[in-house]
């Protein structure tokens, strides 16, 4: 576990990879984490759309309620940032974001991962923090496992076997 919180800015790929493994209360050990609101609209689609919320989204519902997710603004998006990931994605506002607060990109979006890559940032994978809980002795070996494996299709194999091969 970190000391000091560090601020994560985060997508709706990796909120809703850890809300299918029941994780997300281990986020706030770690991480002051801030949103977009195009992500939230991302997250709260399904319920525009059917209703009612799907897990992922209520819980994110839950979350920003309790300010545990601190929402912002954006101040612009540069050229380089719109070139870079897709139009209008949750990504894009969020790698802005990042650019804005500092600290890491908590995404299991591929091009984001790139952007990341590409531009000296921090990411993180989803699996890449089931791995930390477990050598943090915050869950066991057999949950970190499980998580894992039913991200499977969810995220890149590349990343699950990495993440397994770390445990």
């Amino acid at each position: 576990m970190l000391n000091n919180k560090v601020n994560a800015v985060i997508d709706s790929s990796f909120w809703i990879n850890l809300s299918r493994v029941d994780l997300t209360k281990y986020l706030l050990d770690y991480f002051t984490i801030y949103s977009t609101i195009k992500v939230k609209e991302e997250l709260f689609d399904f319920y525009e759309r059917r209703g009612y919320f799907s897990k992922d989204s209520y819980l994110f519902k839950l979350y920003l309620e309790a300010d545990f997710i601190i929402l912002k603004d954006l101040k612009e998006i540069t050229l380089k940032i719109k070139q870079e990931l897709s139009k209008d994605s949750g990504e894009l506002y969020s790698a802005a974001l990042l650019k804005e607060i500092g600290g890491v990109f908590l995404t299991d979006d591929k091009g984001a991962l790139n952007f990341c890559k590409n531009n000296n940032l921090f990411a993180i994978t989803s699996v890449y923090l089931i791995v930390r809980l477990y050598k943090d002795n915050l869950i066991s070996k057999e949950k970190a496992k499980f998580s894992i494996m039913r991200l499977k299709g969810k995220i890149s194999n590349i990343h699950i076997q990495s993440a397994l091969k770390d445990l």
